[in-house]
């Protein structure tokens, strides 16, 4: 199936282009879930949706890596620089960008290269990327507001007829320990993501058996672990998922997009800065 624009019928889509998906502005997707949940997010979210949320070198890298190791996705393209300070790097690079494919460094890109391999290498990384799709993106219709959701698994698998396990894959600067990563999940409220990817393969008739989250270290020897959200965790997730479809749908209903308001607010210093300038004072 070829796609000029997003999909409008609920279903699971295999050959979808990553492109199509993100430029989809009529449905919610799981990144716009958690910006309407900041405060004053929808005004930002509705930039967002108009004007895109930009493009970084750590952005791009973690493109590449996705791509490399599911073996699917934007084309990632060698930018032979040392960097781009220099007229032709940053030339190329737009010329990357024009044409929808992932410039990297050459450095930088010999990193991505090492690290998916280690990747590969890892028993249950290797077992998990097996049997499945990658990059499966999927629509459905929110039964209490008629908004359409959509997510975007970086690997789907069917364990049995109905029930799927998913796997998203993240890299980052910090430590990959459990400890740590259940430190960035809530902090990048990856629970979120979790949940609305479930419920989304919920409301098309699909169980989800497990969802696994694999978080890799960008730095030799680039370690990684593999993770899992907790029931509890979950539960609160979907709750806050819930409240961020309400959100929208009233906000897409009155066409109104608030910020953080025209109040004037009293604000209080935290405690650590107190507890400082108490310490100054002794």
């Amino acid at each position: 199936m070829s796609f000029d624009q997003p999909p409008t019928t609920p279903d699971l889509y295999y050959d979808l282009p990553e492109a199509i998906y993100h430029a989809d502005t009529e449905s919610l997707s799981s990144s716009g879930a958690r910006t309407l949940l900041r405060p004053g997010g929808p005004e930002l979210f509705k930039y967002q949706r108009e004007n895109g949320s930009g493009r970084s070198e750590h952005y791009d890298f973690g493109l590449a890596a996705h791509a490399l190791l599911l073996g699917t996705g934007a084309e990632v393209v060698e930018i032979e620089a040392r960097d781009w300070k220099t007229k032709a790097a940053q030339e190329e690079r737009k010329a990357a960008y024009a044409e929808g494919k992932v410039p990297l460094l050459s450095a930088t890109l010999r990193q991505v290269e090492e690290m998916v391999a280690t990747a590969r290498r890892h028993p249950v990384v290797s077992e998990l990327l097996v049997g499945g799709k990658p990059e499966v993106s999927a629509y459905a219709l929110d039964e209490e507001t008629w908004t359409m959701l959509r997510a975007r698994f970086d690997y789907l698998r069917e364990e049995s007829p109905q029930e799927y396990l998913f796997v998203d894959y993240k890299t980052t600067s910090a430590d990959a320990a459990p400890a740590v990563f259940a430190s960035s999940s809530a902090k990048f409220r990856y629970p979120i993501q979790d949940a609305f990817y479930r419920i989304v393969l919920r409301l098309l008739g699909y169980q989800v058996s497990r969802s696994l989250w694999i978080a890799q270290e960008k730095e030799p020897p680039y370690r990684l672990t593999v993770n899992e959200h907790q029931p509890g965790d979950l539960a609160l997730a979907e709750q806050l998922v819930r409240k961020a479809i309400d959100i929208y749908a009233e906000c897409v209903a009155a066409d109104h997009w608030p910020g953080y308001g025209t109040d004037i607010n009293p604000i209080t210093m935290p405690a650590w800065a107190i507890r400082e300038w108490e310490a100054l004072l002794a």
